[in-house]
């Protein structure tokens, strides 16, 4: 029926209280719509996902920068004051990654309660923060900030709507007294994970600016040198002297360049050789002009001369996607996605395909219109053996799995 459910069984029967009424027969805003089934005397509560993603689904290779964690912890706050508004348990609601689900159309998040949980509130945001923290953006300093501070309030079971707010609008943005540190202990403890957080990042940065200055300091040695020693002797050696100095300081500016603009200038090269082939119809005229257009070139076909790897063959045009990553993302959404389909029927973020131990699985995530493996629909997030020829259709587009290095996979990963 076009309907995906998560499920999840109930080790006793469901009480008939109020709060599972409530959760039953009332559409709660924030949660997850939930009805109770039971098959062969067991119940079981299956909560619709329809056209949801897991957090961790979403962020299994993304990050998070200030303004997204600021969204999640305040959609947090607002179903926890729903839950207080309808008198429901906190301790039921779960917010471990693999339990928040974002509507990716609506950009909302949805909580599952679940009546059997055994955590604590406060332990549940202790497992999401510290999922969070690895994953922030290290450039965004205010995300460092803020999914920090997040964490400390989780440690010190600080876990009311009024404390997150003062966290979001007061210490991120206007420095609230409420949460500075106390002692220098506190203090050096901070700083140390601020610092490990962006080292990464700076030492992966080209030392431009080091360059620069060095260039500088050298120009100035030089112009004092000459000044000295060259200006008793001629206007014939001080013509030599600016000649050198001409030259030295091109030399400096086009170091300059090559750290800076090198990796740029490749990519360039690289998708105007790739327009080129395209416009001698090594493609076909309709698939040229989708992948000459502005966000052209997250799709995959510039692995095209990639020898030696497993790939999806398209089977109505022959493209051919290569699977050159552990995780292999498919849907429509770019820049979310390893391999870009953009068709209407397709999900944003549709499935993907893992390799373990030398195997390859294919694994639908929760995608509206499914996912067929040699005909049969699989089920969502069920991980399924693809072998030699396997025909995988997504919604509408059919794919066969070619596997060129199965024995090989061990040493690409």
């Amino acid at each position: 029926m076009s309907c995906n459910f998560a499920v999840l069984p109930l080790e006793n029967p469901l009480k008939d209280n109020y709060q599972t009424r409530i959760l039953l027969e009332n559409q709660v805003h924030g949660l997850l719509p939930c009805k109770m089934q039971r098959i062969n005397g067991k119940e079981y509560l299956y909560y619709e996902i329809t056209g949801s993603q897991s957090l961790e689904n979403l962020y299994e290779k993304g990050k998070f920068d200030k303004d997204t964690l600021k969204e999640l912890f305040l959609q947090i706050v607002s179903v926890l004051e729903k839950l207080d508004e309808y008198l429901l348990n906190r301790d039921f609601l779960l917010l471990n990654p693999a339990y928040l689900y974002k509507n990716l159309d609506k950009d909302t998040y949805s909580f599952f309660w679940f009546p059997e949980q055994e955590n604590t509130i406060e332990q549940e945001f202790c497992v999401l923060t510290e999922y969070l923290l690895p994953k922030i953006e290290h450039k965004d300093k205010g995300a460092v900030t803020l999914g920090y501070g997040m964490h400390k309030l989780a440690v010190e079971n600080r876990l009311q709507p009024d404390d997150i707010r003062k966290l979001l609008y007061g210490e991120t943005e206007n420095r609230n007294t409420d949460f500075e540190i106390e002692n220098k202990e506190e203090q050096k403890e901070r700083q140390k994970i601020l610092d490990d957080f962006y080292k990464e990042e700076e030492e992966e940065e080209p030392p431009i600016k080091k360059i620069f200055v060095v260039g500088i300091f050298l120009v100035i040695g030089v112009v004092i040198f000459l000044a000295r020693y060259l200006s008793n002797m001629g206007i014939r050696y001080l013509g030599i002297a600016a000649v050198f100095l001409i030259v030295f300081v091109i030399a400096v500016g086009g170091l300059i360049y090559f750290w800076k603009y090198r990796k740029q200038d490749l990519e360039n090269h690289i998708l105007e050789t790739f327009e080129r082939e395209e416009v001698t119809g090594i493609m076909g005229e309709e698939e040229r002009q989708e992948e000459m257009s502005e966000d052209f070139g997250k799709t995959v076909l510039l692995q095209s001369e990639v020898q030696g790897k497993s790939y999806l063959l398209e089977i109505e045009t022959g493209k051919k996607f290569f699977l050159e990553k552990e995780h292999t993302i498919i849907g429509s959404q770019r820049g979310r996605v390893d391999i870009c389909l953009s068709v209407p029927t397709i999900s944003r973020v549709h499935a993907k395909i893992i390799c373990r131990n030398n195997q390859t699985f294919l694994i639908d995530l929760n995608s509206r219109n499914g996912t067929e493996l040699d005909g049969e629909i699989i089920q969502p997030e069920t991980e399924y053996l693809l072998k030699e020829e396997n025909t995988i259709v997504f919604a509408e587009k059919r794919y066969l799995y070619i596997d060129k290095c199965n024995a090989d996979f061990g040493k690409i990963w």
